[in-house]
């Protein structure tokens, strides 16, 4: 008979004592009871403490039946006189035998029971609060099972090793050399998914690969809480995706293929250095992650190391990984002289190639290990305020990329990514400010100035989880990716301001479909487009350690708006003094401190400064907070600069102001001041990026100067302003969006210095004025769909024909992009009232078409008769054509400008009145 609590009416009232409401029209299982043949033993752990044992009796059937669903209620008896009621949240069939449960009290969300039924048996951690902690397990002796406050190796972890990736291996990229995020696969590019996850709750899968030895075998079968690798990974897996779950991170994890692998050199027994079989922490990684197909640098500043050191161990591993689609590789070892060890992504782009861990079987099912190496290679560090192997005042990836120990109100608490020694207890959580330990956060803001620092690793991940779950195309049970829509075209008039056209993304395959979408801004006509300034590479970008960046004031949303802005006050977290970080900032090195300053703010009372000082050779940079991964779209960027250049007249001092991609890791706009002169980002002669746009000439020290760099999508341009005037504008070249910044002073001259205030980032639209999509991303799960609308605009639209391709990119490995052609034909109003009413002043419409070749027209009219002029530029201001010089009558006129003599690049056509000057742009494509 199941043994199934039925609420009848006669007990109602005794019911509502004991469960919640939400029981009613669910199944309560009884999970385990307490009887007169119950026992308590006491038993000694690994190292030989005591633990008293508690024996029960298991309710099989629910489990072995399958019968516990999500949603579900459990009663499970910690002891004879006490019985907690949870939700199971949470089922995982890991194999016909092997099945894992988490479940949570909905009135106290700190008791979760995270356990694993296989074989007859289960295995499981029972937090009944942050203070409490029980271990289910399984006596053969007794054959029964026991509930113990203890387990065998609970005394007897192992902490992580030091992850050498930080300081050893990756010294960064420059924007030329970064590579692109893709996967190569059946000769075709894989995109990588770089929507803004911070947007949304949707849960992202990570595929796992776990290789085991056979020592780590032989020591699951020996345990007698286990008796399979099966369950040891299973829970292992159970106790990782707990974490996750309370953490308030959407990434589910699963494992895509497990595998018994040929490497032998770990042990039985824990082995001293001095032992002639012992291997390194380090060299164990080493020797799982070498590829010597496609090798790289795994020796980093260690003498005596070969690449070829590690040859020979793991050779299978990479085909497996690709097979399966793994993004992450987690090896099983047996006493591996360490807890667990992984490399630490330093790149907001995603380091694929280090996606490796190595972890101590004898703890991977009794704690978060696991889970703790897996967020190193998500860029996670430990904590600030731990006695070893802190984290320095950088972080992580991200300044708050941290765990976090702190006090509560009655126990000392260590997050996943912390060390839980001296007193502290360990949690299952990663630091999140906005979840709650005994009333406390487990995590810290941004401004945290304390000696945790900034610590929130939950944020890291979910902005970095799509980056992550798209190391490589989803191979086991992959979704299916079906879009309906074979085009989109739409008319609009001026007065019928806005359409919506819903498109429908459905997955029929066999695992989630996470999607995301981009335009293609640069298309094959732009692609010809080469610029006509003339202009040599006037100075070459400084070489920038970019891995990673903080974090601060920030909106995360796909909609217009401010994405950041800094103004570097105190209500913004900012004091005076030379810092390494603050307030999400970060300095480019720790020998190069970045300077609030008070002596030459543009608006308040303080500024960034980037200061030259005397006694050192090193260029000074900072590192802006972390924007988010951007959709395509249209942004602003304003922000005021002064210099003190003592080298007016010379060469020397190069000031540098960046705008990187995170999606690509490579420059998107920017501006150096080489002396005197300033130029800009764009598309070189070659169409490849280059510093070749001239904007003007900086001659005054501590003068400020207001620049603004516009992406402007519909002319698939960037803009340069500099105090309110338009002074050069280039093609996209290579990156698209502005998702972190970084100032730099290339400096040879002591006592020279940068300032900079008032930044802001602004999104206008999201892709184009005259179309938006108010969702960029999502996850479909098998057999559903999902639509997402395309809201069409004319208000403030020029008249015309618009033209986009969607790219819907998707973890399909067989459709990873469908392109979705959009049109849009905006007529202008026909109503009387329009036609028949004079402007209130004088206006320049955008020529069409646009990019033109050889001709096109041009729209403008007037609110009176007037002198008018018309005229076109080059980008070097020199005049190349009049099409109107004379008296015009009020009303609308057109103007036909063609090009033929002319070449290739962007020019400007200037309407102007004795009243007003208006000036726009277009471009000539041959």
């Amino acid at each position: 008979m199941k043994s199934i609590y039925t609420l009848f009416p006669a007990v109602l009232f005794t019911v509502l004592l004991i469960f919640p409401s939400s029981l009613f029209g669910q199944n309560t299982y009884l999970l385990n009871t307490f009887d007169g043949a119950q026992k308590q033993m006491v038993s000694e752990t690994h190292s030989g403490l005591t633990h008293e044992r508690s024996y029960f009796s298991l309710n099989r059937e629910p489990l072995q039946e399958r019968e516990m669903n999500v949603g579900d209620y459990m009663k499970v008896q910690l002891r004879e006189s006490h019985g907690s009621i949870l939700k199971i949240t949470r089922t995982e069939q890991f194999t016909e035998n092997t099945v894992s449960y988490i479940a949570r009290s909905e009135e106290n969300p700190d008791e979760m029971f995270v356990f694993t039924y296989s074989d007859g048996r289960i295995h499981g951690l029972y937090h009944q609060s942050h203070e409490e902690a029980f271990f289910f397990e399984y006596d053969p002796a007794m054959e029964r099972h026991y509930i113990a406050t203890g387990t065998p190796f609970q005394d007897d972890p192992q902490h992580c090793s030091v992850h050498e990736i930080a300081d050893d291996l990756l010294t960064g990229f420059t924007h030329s050399s970064a590579k692109q995020k893709a996967v190569s696969v059946d000769g075709r590019q894989i995109p990588h998914l770089n929507a803004p996850g911070a947007v949304s709750d949707d849960e992202v899968t990570i595929d796992l690969l776990i290789p085991y030895t056979e020592n780590a075998r032989i020591w699951a079968e020996a345990d007698t809480n286990f008796y399979s690798i099966d369950a040891v990974i299973a829970q292992s897996l159970n106790l990782s995706q707990s974490a996750l779950d309370v953490s308030e991170i959407h990434i589910n994890l699963r494992v895509v293929h497990y595998y018994e692998t040929g490497y032998s050199d770990d042990s039985i027994e824990n082995l001293d250095e001095d032992d002639p079989n012992y291997v390194a922490p380090g060299d164990h990684l080493r020797r799982l992650t070498r590829d010597s197909e496609n090798p790289f640098d795994l020796c980093g500043r260690r003498s005596n190391c070969s690449e070829s050191d590690f040859d020979g161990y793991f050779d299978e591993v990479h085909q497996l990984r690709d097979q399966y689609g793994a993004d992450l590789v987690a090896a099983f070892l047996s006493e591996p002289n360490t807890g667990g060890i992984a490399w630490r992504s330093t790149s907001v782009t995603g380091l694929p190639q280090y996606g490796f861990s190595v972890n101590r079987i004898q703890q991977v099912a009794n704690n978060y290990t696991l889970i703790h190496e897996i967020g190193h290679n998500m860029g996670n560090a430990h904590a600030r305020n731990q006695n070893q192997a802190e984290a320095g005042e950088f972080g992580g990836i991200f300044v708050y990329s941290t765990g976090n120990r702190f006090s509560g109100s009655s126990n000392d608490y260590a997050t996943v990514m912390a060390y839980d020694q001296d007193g502290f207890q360990g949690i299952p959580n990663f630091s999140n400010p906005d979840v709650l330990v005994s009333g406390i956060g487990t995590g810290t803001s941004i401004f945290h100035t304390g000696e945790a620092g900034p610590s929130n690793s939950a944020l890291s991940m979910n902005q970095l989880r799509r980056v992550i779950a798209s190391y490589r195309p989803t191979r086991t049970d992959p979704p299916v990716a079906d879009f309906a829509d074979v085009s989109v075209s739409v008319e609009l008039n001026q007065e019928n301001s806005t359409a919506t056209v819903p498109i429908t993304i459905s997955n029929t395959g066999d695992s989630d479909l996470i999607w995301d979408i981009d335009f293609d801004i640069a298309s094959s006509t732009i692609a010809k487009r080469q610029p006509t300034n003339g202009f040599e590479d006037a100075v070459q970008p400084a070489s920038v350690d970019l891995s990673g960046s903080g974090g601060g004031m920030l909106t995360y949303s796909d909609g217009p708006g401010v994405l950041f802005s800094a103004g570097f006050e105190a209500g913004e977290g900012f004091t005076t003094g030379d810092h390494l970080a603050l307030a999400g900032w970060r300095a480019s090195s720790e020998s190069a401190l970045f300077e609030i300053s008070d002596e030459n703010p543009s608006g308040g009372t303080y500024n960034l400064r980037l200061p030259r000082r005397s006694g050192t050779s090193n260029s000074v940079g900072a590192r802006s907070p972390f924007f988010g991964t951007q959709p395509t779209g249209e942004f602003r960027i304003s922000f005021d600069v002064a210099i003190r250049n003592l080298s007016f007249g010379s060469s020397g001092e190069i000031f540098d102001i960046y705008f990187y991609d995170a999606s690509t890791g490579s420059l998107s706009s920017g501006v150096i001041i080489d002396s005197e002169n300033v130029w800009g980002w764009g598309a070189g002669e070659d169409g490849q990026g280059a510093f070749s746009s001239f904007i003007g000439s900086i001659t005054e020290n501590d003068k400020y100067h207001s620049f603004e760099i516009h992406y402007n999508p519909n002319n698939r341009t960037i803009d340069y302003s500099v105090n309110g005037v338009q002074a050069a504008s280039s093609s996209y070249a290579p990156g698209r969006t502005p998702d972190y910044m970084y100032i730099g002073n290339r400096n040879e001259v002591s006592g020279s210095y940068i300032d900079i205030d008032n930044i802001e980032v602004r999104r206008e639209f999201t892709p184009f004025n005259w179309m938006s999509v108010p969702r960029f991303e999502g996850v479909v799960q098998p057999g559903s769909t999902q639509s997402v609308d395309l809201v069409f605009n004319a208000v403030d639209v020029e008249s015309g024909s618009y033209e986009t391709v969607l790219l819907l990119r998707s973890n399909d490995p067989n459709n990873p992009v469908f392109e979705l052609p959009i049109s849009a034909e905006i007529e202008m109003a026909t109503s009387a009232q329009t036609e028949t009413d004079l402007p209130n002043r004088i206006s320049l419409k955008q020529n069409y078409p646009n990019p033109f070749n050889p001709s096109t027209r041009i729209q403008f009219r007037l609110n009176e008769s007037s002198d008018v002029r018309l005229d076109v530029f080059n980008v070097a201001g020199q005049r190349v054509a009049t099409l109107v010089d004379g008296m015009m009558s009020a009303g609308s006129h057109e103007q036909t400008f063609n090009a033929s003599g002319l070449s290739s690049g962007v020019y400007f056509y200037r309407l102007q009145t004795p009243k007003e000057s208006l000036t726009r742009q277009m471009i000539l494509v041959k």
